[in-house]
């Protein structure tokens, strides 16, 4: 009587995977994407992390510091570019003494180091 029931009964079937009515060929196709996208992204975190100058120089830094210390490094490495433009062109004695090119730049600078 029991197996006779549940044979009559109109009630739709679940399927057979857990995962919101996707396939499991599908959502391993997705969870493999997801992975390849992941490592992509910590791969270059990772890289970026190497070009970034930081003390003691194996500190572990969050995806967050990483981004911010590049950032900061950038702005440094612009203002000392700067700095070298201004230095390297013909200065006019009355406007342009060393001493004031250099203290406006290294002022700017200040907030730029880490």
């Amino acid at each position: 009587m029991g197996q006779a029931d549940s044979e009559d009964s109109d009630e739709p079937l679940s399927p057979p995977w857990p995962h919101r009515g996707k396939p499991p060929a599908r959502r391993m196709f997705t969870n493999s994407r997801e992975r390849w996208r992941q490592q992509n992204v910590n791969g270059a975190f990772a890289e970026l992390r190497r070009l970034v100058p930081t003390y003691p120089p194996d500190k572990k830094l969050s995806k967050n510091e990483i981004l911010r210390l590049a950032i900061r490094y950038i702005r440094f490495l612009t203002a000392l570019l700067e700095y070298q433009d201004i230095k390297s062109e013909p200065q006019d004695l009355e406007a342009n003494s060393p001493a004031s090119s250099l203290s406006s730049v290294s002022s700017g600078m200040d907030d730029v180091l880490f």
